[in-house]
């Protein structure tokens, strides 16, 4: 099984659902009008999420 194979028919699912995809969907956006603390836990072993995009969130 593809490991993009999972993420892709659940993107596709929050597309129908949602409205919107995986790849349109915008943490930055979202956190900008967070107005409770967040906790950000991303290990640099991470080979999915880049750990530099946790970082710019926590900017």
């Amino acid at each position: 099984m593809s490991e993009r194979l999972v993420p892709d028919i659940t993107s596709l699912l929050t597309k129908i659902r949602a409205g919107y995809s995986f790849r349109e969907a915008n943490a930055l956006k979202v956190v900008e009008k967070a107005h409770v603390p967040i906790l950000y836990i991303h290990g640099e072993s991470d080979t999915f999420v880049p750990t530099k995009l946790t970082k710019e969130l926590y900017q």
